[in-house]
Formats: structure tokens, C-alpha cells, sequence
């Protein structure tokens, strides 16, 4: 009776770097070289130097049929994915190399050391509810594999406050990948491949710029990155391909008015997508991290389980994110207030002197020239040191004071009105 041979386990050929493919261990794929492949495959029994009746070995003719038919044109780690071998709607063939880690409910349900953190950085029960719904939507997501969509969250508060701590949990409740974002999201680069790989995307105000251009294409790529599951892939030589792959984004600010201004101007379409929290100094936090990572780490799938077992409220929910963007009345007034468009109308008021008879009117460049002639000088040259800056801050302060700013063109030429500040009584 003739022994079974033993089942030959799938091989992929990654046509960018040449190399082979196999799953060594469990949700893991690991990239080999053609000696290494044979060497594997007479681990677990099969005869490789066996020859057909061409004279091809039996390890060179599996190798060549990976090259034929279990070709792959990216490999790599791939975010809410699990290991194994998947075809974008385009025709690509995506070998995704690792697993995600997502956390495994446990029995219990009781979190004491998170939540005591979750109330002192948060402070109020409000707060703990819409962070609780974030973070259980997205975990459930990523746990049942599902590409639902997640607002930004914003931590804001203190330094040596726990945010940053904050965003290490999330990471953990997320499966512990992470990427930095802000780089691709304000086009400094055009690739994203880490994005790609992360489940956590992962930005603190070290990395904030203050110009409007940059502010502007951070917003546009909220609106990209919270919303739409699909994302083109572009690594450095590599092939781009588009994929849905599972994200939540996360921002540490801290809560001078100038950091706020991180964050894209609030419209009325970036509102919904943005959350900010209001972040309090966590007293449970021991200095020493390690503890604090050992006592989350102990309490993560008693989380995972109290997060699936956690009731979102009907007047909290959502139809397109699961939970509505809260923001803290303190932190929406102070981003407002920041705002530039804002600035400029303070010196607008202060500087013009307007009265109920006259109106100011002429052009953006106009008013940008008049105003650094004035007593704020330096403040506007900073504020409109960007091209077209004075126009796009009319426009918005138009959105927020139409009685106030009156917009006109004739002969390509953009003209404003600008009327006084109405007052009651």
C-alpha cells in the first residue's frame, strides 16, 4: 500500500520582489527564496529532488506553478484583514501576510482600572459615553470585519495629561498597529503604504502646520479618510493598487488656543466627522508605564467584552458613523473663536473703524494692503502671508455673516462690502 503523500501547503510568488511565499506559522505568511521554499516543503515530507519525465524536480515544478497561477501583486500586512490571499475589484491580486490581532472578548465584563482612567482624563458622564460608542463601533468593525467608517477623534487637554497614554489603549483595543498620517494628509508625501497596514492612524500637534493650504488638504483628507473604505495604496516603487482597509483616526492636542488650530476650519461638512474631548490629568496613571501597560493589558479582554456588551443610546447613534460627533462646548467655542477667518474680522473691526454710513469695499488684495499699514501689521502678515488667503477668509466669514459681507464680480474682478457689526438695542 503506497503511503499518502503529504498535502503541499499554498506557495504565492510576489512578482515586485521575486520571492515566494508560504505560512510558517499561523496567520502569518513569511517571503522565502526558491532554496528556502525546497527546504520547507523536505521538512514536511515532500521529495523536491524527484524528477518527472522532463527531468523538472518536483520542488522546481511547484515553484514554477507559483509563478504561473498563485502570483500575487502586492504582499504585505493589510489593516482589518486577516492572513490570506484577496482580489481587489480592479483585478489585483493581494497576498495579505499577516493577521490582524484583533482582542478576544473574555468572560468578565468589569474594567475597573480603565474606566477609573476613561473618568478622571474625561470627566463627566457624557464624555465616557460618546468615547465608549467611538471605540466600540470601531472595535466591532474591525472585530466582525466590516469597513465601517469612523470619526477623527480629538483628545484635548493638558500635557503629561494621559492623551497620549489614551491613544496607546485605543491602539491596543485596535488590534496594536499604528501609522502616522499627517505627512500624507497635508501632502508632504504621496505615499501612504504604512497607512495602509495600520488600524490606527495616529497624530498629536507636534506635527500641526498653521498654513491655511495645509489646513485645507487636511480637512479634504478627513473627509477621504474617515468616510470612504477604499484607499489607493501607494508604496515607494511599488505598484498602487486601490483597497478597503479599516481605519480610526486619532489626534493629542494640546488645549492652548493656538494648537487648536490644528484642526481644519468646522463647516458645517467637516463637523459630523470630528470629535473633540475635553481631557482632564488622569491621577490613576503611575509614572511608571510599563505598570500602567501591565494593567491594561490585564484588563483588554474584560474591554473587549464591555465594549461588546455596551448600549449606545438612540439619541447618541448615528446612521452613518453609529454614534454622532460630540464636541465639548468649551473646545468647538475656542476652535471657532481661533479660527483665522475670525482673527481677521477682529482686526477688520478694530482697525477699519466702519460706522452705520459708510461701508468698506474694494478687493481682497485691497483690504490685505490697507490692513498691514495698520496697528496690527505683523499679526496680518502673518494671517495672509499665504496666497489668496485674504479672499478664502472672506468667503468663509461670508458663510458665518452674510449681512456683513457682500461679495461681487464684474470683469473677472472679485470686489467685497463690507458693513458694520450689528448691534442690538
Amino acid at each position: 500500500m503506497n503511503k499518502k503523500s503529504p498535502e503541499l501547503p499554498p506557495i504565492y510568488f510576489d512578482l515586485k520582489s521575486n520571492n515566494y511565499l508560504m505560512e510558517l506559522n499561523p496567520g502569518r505568511f513569511t517571503p522565502l527564496s526558491s532554496s528556502d521554499v525546497k527546504a520547507h516543503l523536505q521538512m514536511r515530507g515532500h521529495h523536491t529532488d524527484m524528477k518527472n519525465d522532463h527531468g523538472l524536480s518536483f520542488g522546481n515544478e511547484i515553484l514554477a506553478k507559483a509563478q504561473v497561477h498563485s502570483y500575487v501583486d502586492y504582499a504585505g500586512p493589510l489593516a482589518g484583514y486577516k492572513a490570506g490571499l484577496m482580489e481587489t475589484r480592479s483585478g489585483e491580486r493581494l497576498l495579505v501576510t499577516k493577521s490582524v490581532n484583533v482582542p478576544e472578548p473574555g468572560k468578565k465584563k468589569s474594567i475597573p482600572w480603565f474606566e477609573d482612567f476613561v473618568s478622571q482624563i474625561f470627566t463627566t458622564a457624557e464624555q465616557m459615553a460618546f468615547f465608549f460608542a467611538w471605540l466600540k463601533i470601531g472595535y466591532e468593525a474591525l472585530y466582525d470585519g466590516t469597513m465601517m467608517p469612523g470619526q477623527l477623534l480629538g483628545l484635548i487637554g493638558p500635557g503629561g495629561c494621559g492623551k497620549t497614554f489614551m491613544q496607546w489603549c485605543i491602539t491596543g483595543v485596535l488590534g496594536g498597529r499604528y501609522a502616522r498620517p499627517y505627512q500624507y494628509m497635508v501632502g508632504k508625501t504621496p505615499f501612504n503604504e504604512d497607512l495602509a497596514m495600520a488600524e490606527h492612524h495616529i497624530m498629536g500637534d507636534e506635527e500641526m502646520s498653521y498654513d491655511i493650504r495645509a489646513r485645507k488638504k487636511f480637512g479634504a483628507m478627513i473627509k477621504q479618510l474617515c468616510v470612504e473604505p477604499a484607499m489607493r495604496v501607494h508604496g515607494k516603487g511599488k505598484l498602487a493598487f486601490t483597497a478597503e482597509t479599516f481605519r480610526r483616526l486619532t489626534a493629542s492636542v494640546n488645549d492652548e488656543p493656538e494648537h487648536m488650530l490644528f484642526f481644519p476650519p468646522f463647516d458645517s461638512d467637516i463637523k459630523p466627522k470630528i470629535m473633540l474631548l475635553k481631557c482632564s490629568p488622569a491621577k490613576v496613571l503611575d509614572r511608571n508605564r510599563d505598570k500602567n501597560q501591565k494593567r491594561f493589558f490585564d484588563e483588554l479582554p474584560a474591554i473587549a467584552a464591555y465594549l461588546r456588551g455596551f448600549n449606545i443610546c438612540r439619541a447618541m447613534q448615528d446612521d452613518r458613523f453609529g454614534v454622532k460627533a460630540y464636541q465639548h462646548p468649551e473646545l468647538i467655542a475656542t476652535v471657532e473663536e481661533s479660527a483665522p477667518e475670525i482673527q481677521l474680522l477682529n482686526i477688520i473691526d478694530d482697525d477699519l473703524k466702519l460706522d452705520d454710513q459708510a461701508a468698506w469695499f474694494g478687493t481682497a488684495e485691497d483690504l490685505k494692503l490697507e490692513l498691514q499699514s495698520g496697528k496690527h501689521a505683523s499679526t496680518v502678515y502673518e494671517l495672509l502671508k499665504f496666497p489668496n488667503a485674504a479672499g478664502w477668509y472672506l468667503s468663509r466669514l461670508k458663510q458665518k455673516f452674510p449681512a456683513r459681507f457682500v461679495k461681487t464680480s464684474s470683469k473677472g474682478r472679485t470686489r467685497w462690502t463690507i458693513t458694520k457689526e450689528e448691534t442690538n438695542g
